[in-house]
């Protein structure tokens, strides 16, 4: 991904939280199942497990003024030769253990806000490993704190003698952010638009103005920052979170530029990477990376009010000769992007896939695709997901456009793939390509994604730093 201009200016963010103890099970890691079935093919007991039903990033709720409906699904690892009944019930107790075990103070969206299938009792038939998907009904309640993060703890459980259950694979949380009076913002089609915006020369407010004529929603549902970096302090041998004046300009003034975004509905993400020091996204080892992730990043992201972080593995100076720090690898990459789930459940979690994150690995039992929101391909390419274990094709976004170097995506590939969906990198109304290449490309993300019509306002913005 290309990258224009980078200058040293700092955000400066207390270091209060710190490293959390990470001898745990399975049941306390980010995503409380885990997804990994597999293991117990080989006992000759079958398992009992609940997951998503649809991809995990799917565990993440915006709850408006409308109720939400999530699916999840019960599975066992061997068909039973007889009907096996399961029961899904909301559980205050697992929210307790784990905001325990991960230093967390999640508190519970209240049961009653919480309707589970028909009455929550599950089948499934004989010779079948899995049940029909079961619809998790979430309601809203003007009770609930706006801007709040909720969550919501359930259980799967089982009178059925033969049939075991793990504390990792019989629970399962969402996490579901109360949006208030908002108007909610999803597409009908359900597709995302990524915005990946360099931002030396635009203004992010200027993904507000774009919308689809009939349908009436924002065009835009992610606005990332691009980009943040990691960087290495020799006095101190810390890496810290070190912003250009461009991204520093809209993070310490974020009731201008960012808060316009996140009232019509639109995440705004913080682009990281490298910055030609040693400090990058696969160079960490494990305890800087845990450190880095506590001390800095989490407390920047809660402090500008942000919606995530999208990892680009770019523009790093290898020394791994540095204690703390090695030569690249998919390991130390794979470790530093799941600790940030797991400080951070609630957040997304976005990969620019490519380079040495062009796939992940499973750490401490818990495939990438569940520690990973949505992985974005590198310009003209598709990259599947086998890439990403546990992951589903709503959680890819191929082909992507670039603006600024005029290279074409395909909203079409999205479509027939039936992928999460696009990003476009580089937009700005003040390009000289805008109205030859940039407009029309979205254009055609409009009328081929939404069979629907681009509004622009017309408006524009100047740049401010």
């Amino acid at each position: 991904m290309k990258h224009y201009k980078i200058f040293k200016t700092y955000i400066l963010v207390p270091s209060i939280m710190a490293i959390m103890s990470f001898v745990m099970s399975c049941t306390d890691d980010v995503v409380v199942t885990t997804g990994d079935y597999g293991k117990y093919e080989a006992v000759n007991s079958p398992y009992g497990y609940i997951k998503n039903a649809i991809a995990p990033s799917e565990r993440l709720v915006d709850l408006y003024q409308t109720n939400v409906v999530r699916k999840v699904q019960i599975g066992l690892t061997k068909a039973m030769n007889h009907a096996v009944d399961m029961k899904i019930s909301v559980d205050e107790s697992i929210l307790a253990v784990y905001n325990s075990t991960n230093n967390q103070n999640y508190p519970m969206l209240p049961a009653s806000l919480v309707t589970i299938g028909q009455s929550g009792d599950i089948v499934i038939p004989p010779g079948y490993t899995t049940s029909e998907p079961i619809n998790i009904t979430i309601s809203s309640s003007a009770d609930l704190v706006e801007g709040k993060t909720y969550a919501i703890p359930l259980r799967i459980s089982t009178n059925d003698g033969e049939v075991k259950l793990t504390d990792s694979q019989k629970q399962y949380i969402f996490f579901v952010v109360a949006q208030g009076e908002r108007l909610n913002p999803e597409k009908s089609a359900g597709y995302k638009v990524v915005s990946c915006m360099e931002t030396g020369d635009v203004d992010p407010r200027i993904h507000c103005e774009f919308f689809l004529s009939n349908e009436g929603k924002p065009l835009f549902d992610y606005v990332i920052l691009f980009s943040g970096n990691l960087n290495y302090n020799a006095s101190s041998g810390k890496v810290y979170l070190h912003t250009n004046n461009s991204v520093g300009a809209i993070l310490n003034n974020r009731d201008r530029y960012i808060k316009p975004l996140q009232d019509m509905g639109i995440k705004v993400i913080l682009g990281l990477m490298g910055n030609h020091d040693p400090a990058g996204v696969s160079h960490l080892q494990e305890a800087t990376a845990i450190e880095f992730v506590n001390s800095q990043l989490k407390p920047a992201i809660e402090a500008y009010g942000l919606d995530g972080v999208f990892w680009d593995d770019e523009y790093t100076s290898a020394n791994a000769s540095i204690p703390g720090f090695s030569s690249a690898s998919k390991a130390n990459a794979s470790r530093l992007i799941f600790e940030t789930k797991r400080a951070m459940p609630d957040k997304l979690n976005m990969v620019f896939a490519y380079s040495t994150i062009s796939s992940l690995n499973e750490i401490d039992g818990v495939k990438s695709g569940e520690y990973v929101d949505f992985y974005i391909s590198n310009y003209g390419s598709t990259i599947g997901v086998g890439n990403f274990p546990g992951s589903t094709t709503k959680q890819g976004m191929p082909r992507p456009y670039e603006f600024a170097l005029q290279s074409t995506g395909s909203p079409s590939t999205i479509v027939s793939g039936n992928w999460g969906g696009i990003m476009v990198f580089a937009l700005s109304e003040h390009r000289s390509n805008w109205n030859s290449f940039g407009l029309p490309a979205l254009r055609t993300i409009a009328s081929t994604m939404f069979k629907d019509e681009l509004y622009y306002t017309g408006k524009s913005y100047p740049v401010e730093w």
